[in-house]
């Protein structure tokens, strides 16, 4: 059984904190938030629910949000675990619900892992080794007290270093993860996984190829013991008084971070094109093109990647036609960098060219090629 105590920091020390990181794939840190920044959360959280209703964009587009991504602290942290040259990505999420509803009793439990995009295919497995952790990392705040009851994540300590973690001939979802790996295959899959015992005010980060799954519940008679979530879901069709209850609503917010790097290009274009179109809409939500918003990650030292956004715009005003903002699609595509020309959004050759003739030529041609290439994403999934 994996404990804990393997992954968890008592005390803020940003290279401690980058050292388990590495080593684990995860880490804990305990009472990082004080009581007033909690609150500060917690108000901002009813705040954005209010704002935006259930599609809510990456936190960066919520003002009463948005502090948490260059927090200090955090930015120390991001910065010890992937050098000074950061990027921000706007792949965050906000979980908000005023009771228990979907959130809390539908989560997505299977494992998996989020690291995807290689050179020769968006969709493959990122390419990864045993040595160097997948450049990216995920930060988590949970609002709600996970150490004794359900709905904590689950994570398998050590696997952002396992290179065959999938099985491509996996029937459902609960069987595409090999726990335990190819390499112990008679071990017992409890023996590499655990429910992260999270209290308000700590911060959780893993890295963005570590194993992981939501809402993972804990045994009544055995609470630190971790289920496969295939033996959890037998278990609570045959028998679901066994588990302690949820604490509450799932409330989190969850931001990215990664180097800037082709491994991470690649990540965000695999998220950014293959996405289904139901999801696009967030992007477009709030940010749009706000330079107040894109100094408060770049004066923290990041880049700001914004193809989310950029492809959301894209299929909104190509559906409207004439109903979009093309000039702010123009600003966006005019600053825009990728670190590799792999599946490329569009050839930004091509859009200067045209862009020093007639600027709704270029943002004509740049909104084609990009939903040619989402909808090219779409047919190969």
């Amino acid at each position: 059984m994996i404990a804990s105590e393997s992954y968890t920091v008592e005390t803020f020390n940003p290279d401690t904190v980058a050292e388990v990181c590495r080593r684990n794939g995860v880490c804990l840190i305990k009472g990082f938030f004080d009581a007033n920044e909690m609150q500060r959360i917690q108000d901002g959280l009813v705040e954005t629910d209010q704002r935006f209703g259930s599609m809510r964009p990456d936190p960066l587009s919520c003002p009463s949000l948005n502090w948490l991504l260059v927090h200090p602290r955090i930015c120390d942290v991001a910065k010890m675990l992937l050098g000074d040259d950061l990027v921000y990505y706007t792949n965050g999420s906000i979980n908000y619900e005023a009771e228990i509803g979907p959130l809390t009793n539908t989560p997505y439990t299977a494992l998996h892992s989020d690291a995807a995009g290689n050179p020769q295919n968006v969709h493959g497995n990122a390419e990864r080794n045993t040595e160097e952790p997948f450049p990216a990392y995920r930060f988590a705040i949970y609002m709600q007290d996970y150490t004794n009851s359900s709905g904590g994540v689950r994570v398998a300590p050590g696997s952002h270093l396992w290179t065959t973690d999938y099985d491509t001939s996996a029937q459902d979802e609960f069987s595409s993860i090999r726990i335990p790996p190819p390499s112990n295959p008679d071990a017992k899959p409890e023996e590499f996984i655990d429910i992260v015992p999270t209290r308000p005010g700590d911060l959780v980060i893993w890295n963005i190829a570590l194993i992981h799954g939501a809402g993972a519940k804990r045994l009544k008679n055995n609470p630190k013991h971790c289920l496969h979530p295939r033996e959890e879901a037998a278990l609570t069709r045959d028998d679901p008084t066994q588990f302690l209850p949820a604490p509450g609503p799932r409330n989190a917010v969850f931001f990215d971070y990664g180097a800037v790097c082709e491994q991470v290009d690649l990540y965000i274009k695999f998220y950014t094109q293959t996405t289904k179109e139901k999801r696009l809409i967030p992007f477009g939500l709030g940010r749009s093109d706000d330079p107040a918003t894109e100094s408060l990650i770049t004066g923290s030292g990041a880049q700001l990647r914004e193809d989310g956004l950029i492809v959301s715009l894209s299929v909104q005003i190509e559906k409207l036609k004439n109903g979009g903002d093309a000039e702010t699609i123009r600003s966006l595509v005019k600053r825009h960098r990728e670190y590799s020309t792999h599946h490329a959004l569009f050839d930004r050759t091509v859009f200067e060219a045209l862009d020093l003739s007639s600027w709704k030529q270029a943002v004509g041609y740049a909104q084609q090629h990009i939903i040619r290439q989402i909808t090219a994403g779409a047919r190969a999934q």
